[in-house]
């Protein structure tokens, strides 16, 4: 499997492609994004269209210097499932876009028993990090769901 596909998904690399054989592109890098296994919550230069939802409500961070730094997540671990309810809902076989691409599925981290999740880490704005058990999070956005 090519790791370089994966991490470099949006550049749309063959299956075959190795580590050093791919050129970082010069210009049109807003176009591109990196997969990996956290949740940024970074506005992007053209600032994102949407909110991501849940209780309490959360807002893409544009700057370091907001109100609250200690309490707004910054990165969070990327936990994501297949539905809303997470009692019905894949934790370990989600649908992302390698899955439509490699045929590959998305899995939490944190996972207990092999497919719930125990909870994530959690980065705030000032620098410090926690653990937030699972039935402390909401989903917040969808296609796949994603909880923090």
């Amino acid at each position: 499997m090519c790791r370089t596909c994966l991490w470099q998904f949006s550049q749309n690399l063959p299956l075959a492609t190795r580590i050093g054989e791919v050129a970082e592109p010069k210009t049109g890098r807003e176009n591109y994004y990196r997969v990996t296994s956290y949740f940024w919550m970074m506005d992007t230069v053209a600032a994102r269209t949407y909110s991501p939802g849940g209780s309490p409500p959360k807002r893409w961070i544009k700057t370091l210097n907001c109100q609250q730094a200690a309490s707004t997540e910054l990165v969070t671990d990327a936990t994501l499932s297949t539905g809303t309810d997470p009692k019905t809902a894949s934790f370990a076989e989600v649908q992302g876009g390698s899955w439509t691409r490699y045929r590959l599925y998305d899995r939490t981290n944190h996972l207990t028993n092999g497919d719930r999740p125990a909870g994530g880490n959690m980065m705030f704005v000032d620098g410090h990090g926690e653990w937030r058990h699972f039935n402390e999070m909401d989903y917040r956005l969808t296609g796949p769901v994603h909880w923090w």
